[in-house]
């Protein structure tokens, strides 16, 4: 669940449900279920054939992408 605080900040939920909601070839924040975040990578290496972190696979499936942040600059 996201905080006041990073909605704030551009957090965006995410439900699973549906396409990838950025552009393939940006590079958004994104947000594990587990809460990891990873960063600067290209929206379509989370929606590979095979493995869609994109789309949600069950509840406890930790790599599901739950949040994002579109366009991340990283200066």
């Amino acid at each position: 669940m996201l905080s006041e605080a990073m909605k704030a900040e551009g957090w965006l939920p995410w439900n699973g449900e549906g396409p990838c909601p950025v552009p393939l070839d940006s590079r958004p924040d994104v947000m594990f279920r587990d809460s990891e975040i990873e960063r600067a990578m290209k929206a379509s290496f989370w929606a590979q054939p095979g493995p869609d972190w994109w789309k949600h696979q069950s509840d406890i499936r930790s790599e599901d992408i739950i949040a994002y942040k579109p366009e991340a600059r990283h200066d």
